[in-house]
């Protein structure tokens, strides 16, 4: 409220604010600084006489600059005048007096009026956060995608997600700006590598997260990665593959974060009864082949729960048979925390193709004889997990099971057999085909998995007759999973894809 004349702030929250000095009074016309002060304010701040209506409290008015000294005015009608401490001072509506206001925040003389905001401080204004100036004016610091979010226990700002698996990372932006690979590859087992630290995890594997506002692999560039850490990317603004993202396993290698779940068994070496059986993940892994029956192993590694309802990011699973059994496809997150993850590329998590099968020598008691070791069993698809207020996919994704290793027809014969095929865009299944991954060809190979439309069975391996070996079993296909805010529909068109995408779910934000 405003009050006018001579009156003092001690009776309500506004007082008269005068100009500030001669100079400033003479500039503005606020001040008559041709008229003489013969009158004084007194004690109580009254001013009787019409032609000197405004009582000048602390001298910085009227020509005299006299305290308490009634002065005369002359003002342009509604015009601010100056700012007196936390009271502003403008020109009542028949330009001879001034209004003077009391202001909460203070008075602001570049917004000529009380200082609606302290600096610094914050609001949501729809999907708006605006920050106040020194100026104590409130101004647009961001446009939120999603909303602004104001709560009792946070500052105003923008939503961001709560990433599953990662709960807190986006809580705080990143300070690294960008981040381009190239082609190379990528240890998640070196501590330096995970710039957004290193994540245990119950029941799963650590998680190396790399962190920045922006994550990207250009077009033509291919980025393998090694190392037993589970591999996340995390962008404030962007995670963006436009080339090859490789988490996959190379032959009996795991992919990174890989090895955990239901491995296949069997198909140790010297003993040549039964086939590796693949590994296991969104279905069981194929059965290893004996010598009475194709897939008559029965020892595929079985089915896992969807990784969506764990608690932990994992990997695929392992073919059986020890060392040549075929290496799990690795897990792989990509979170965009504040704005878009986008694939126009590849991103591979595909299972490892497994060692064939073998013949070796051995003397026993001084008698030399031949001993074969079957096929091994194929590993399984990874796990492929990507999270954003928007997602886009537009190119291709990958988690096949690998083949399993043929057996062999000639017990006599030194060489090994054919070796499985690792799983992804080489192993078959491009374009949403419901061919499964090559297998290693020749007798008793398993094939594994593409999982494109209703999930296939892995391929059991051929029996190993008479005197032959028999092949290892195919892995499963893996999973791969979007999350996005409630209301928000992901762009999901890969151009191949392989398993198909499971349904979206929803991540919550903060």
């Amino acid at each position: 409220m405003a009050r006018t004349r001579s009156q003092r702030g001690s009776v309500m929250h506004t007082h008269l604010v005068p100009c500030i000095g001669l100079v400033i009074a003479i500039a503005q016309a606020g001040c008559d600084s041709t008229r003489p002060n013969p009158e004084y304010c007194g004690g109580n701040g009254v001013c009787i006489d019409p032609a000197l209506p405004f009582c000048d409290v602390d001298g910085s008015q009227g020509p005299a600059h006299t305290e308490d000294t009634c002065i005369a005015v002359t003002c342009t009608p509604g015009e601010f005048i100056a700012c007196r401490g936390a009271e502003t001072l403008s020109c009542n509506s028949t330009g001879d007096n001034f209004n003077v206001e009391m202001c909460e925040k203070g008075c602001t003389v570049g917004s000529a009026s009380c200082t609606p905001c302290t600096p610094r401080e914050t609001r949501c204004r729809d999907s708006i956060v605006e920050a106040c100036t020194n100026d104590g004016v409130f101004v647009v610091a961001e446009t939120c995608g999603l909303g602004c979010v104001d709560t009792a226990t946070t500052e105003p700002h923008c939503a961001y997600l709560e990433p599953k698996y990662l709960s807190n990372i986006c809580d705080e932006p990143s300070t690294a700006n960008q981040i381009t690979f190239q082609t190379s590859t990528y240890d998640t087992n070196l501590d330096m590598n995970c710039t957004g630290g290193i994540v245990p995890q119950n029941g799963g594997p650590e998680i190396c997260v790399v962190r920045a506002n922006a994550i990207s692999i250009p077009q033509g560039a291919t980025l393998t990665i090694a190392g037993t850490r589970a591999l996340a990317f995390v962008g404030d603004a962007s995670v963006d593959v436009e080339g090859t993202l490789d988490v996959g396993a190379i032959g009996a290698l795991d992919g990174p974060g890989g090895g955990i779940g239901n491995n296949g068994t069997g198909g140790n070496i010297d003993s040549d009864a039964k086939g590796g059986g693949g590994g296991g993940f969104a279905t069981p892994g194929g059965h290893g082949g004996s010598r009475a029956a194709d897939g008559g192993a029965g020892n595929g590694g079985g089915s896992s729960p969807n990784p969506a309802i764990l608690t932990a990011l994992i990997g695929g699973s392992r073919g059986g048979g020890g060392v040549g059994g075929g290496g799990a496809g690795g897990a792989l997150m990509l979170v965009a925390c504040r704005g878009k993850v986008t694939i126009g590329g590849t991103v591979d998590a595909s299972g490892g193709g497994a060692a064939p099968a073998s013949v070796s020598s051995k003397v026993v008691n001084g008698i030399s004889s031949f001993v074969g070791s079957p096929g091994f069993g194929g590993g399984s698809g990874g796990n492929i997990v990507i999270q954003g207020l928007q997602i886009d996919l537009h190119g291709r994704l990958f988690a096949t099971g690998g083949g399993g290793g043929s057996g062999n027809e000639n017990p006599f014969n030194m060489s090994a057999g054919t070796p499985g095929r690792d799983g992804g865009p080489d192993g078959g299944g491009a374009g949403g085909s419901t061919v499964r991954s090559n297998g290693g060809g020749g007798t008793g190979a398993g094939v594994g998995v593409t999982g494109a439309g209703a999930l296939p069975s892995p391929g059991q391996a051929q029996t190993g007759g008479g005197s032959t070996t028999p092949g290892g079993g195919g892995g499963s296909v893996g999973f791969v999973q979007t999350y996005t805010p409630e209301g928000v529909t992901p762009t999901r068109a890969p151009t191949a894809q392989s398993p198909m995408l499971q349904p979206n779910l929803v991540v919550k934000t903060r």
